[in-house]
């Protein structure tokens, strides 16, 4: 039997920027796992986003093995999209996760590109050190720029999702920290990517 490479695995932080790349991957998700599958026009409406970005988002949930199509659909009652087994606890996970960010009135900041992945590596940095610093997010992001990760750091710090402290050391160096009010985002999100272990 000839041996097979695997590759690892991607780190949680990379595998949720993959995730969050597209703006309605997530919530598609949540939708899917509350209705266990549905047509096209269903998430278009109850998403309240065009045919478009909802297409480009289930792209990617099928290329991570998220979603598939229905094998039987035809019948115009069956849903045209269905979660993938490997979907169903990340589904299951994403769903309080989006209505964590609508009850803090946060969907619009949580579901763009480098929020949640930054939010998350933030929280990450903190288990090893207390607070942490750009240079260490930005290590644990490979593929957003410096741009990307201080404009997500900035907005998140304007939300109050995030603590800004400066130290008083030369150079004064900003680190980053949880707030406690970002912990009801930040504990549903570590349950997305747990799940995708």
């Amino acid at each position: 039997m000839p041996h097979r490479e695997t590759q690892p695995a991607p780190a949680p932080h990379e595998w949720l920027a993959r995730l969050t790349h597209r703006r309605w991957a997530l919530p598609v998700l949540a939708e899917l796992g509350r209705t266990g599958g549905c047509k096209l026009v269903w998430l278009e409406r109850h998403l309240g986003a065009g045919r478009g970005p909802v297409t480009d988002a289930l792209g990617v949930l099928i290329e991570l093995g998220l979603v598939s199509p229905n094998p039987g659909y035809g019948h115009p009652m069956r849903p045209e999209y269905l979660l993938a087994p490997r979907g169903l606890p990340i589904a299951a996970a994403s769903i309080p996760l989006i209505d964590a960010l609508d009850r803090l009135d946060l969907r619009d900041l949580g579901l763009r590109k480098w929020s949640l992945p930054v939010l998350h590596a933030v929280h990450g940095s903190a288990t090893i050190e207390p607070a942490s610093r750009f240079t260490r997010i930005r290590s644990l992001l490979p593929g957003a720029t410096d741009r990307a990760v201080s404009g997500a750091l900035h907005d998140q710090e304007e939300a109050s999702l995030l603590v800004r402290t400066i130290r008083g050391t030369r150079p004064p160096r900003p680190e980053y920290a949880v707030s406690a009010m970002a912990r009801a985002i930040v504990r549903p999100l570590l349950r997305v990517t747990a799940s995708a272990a």
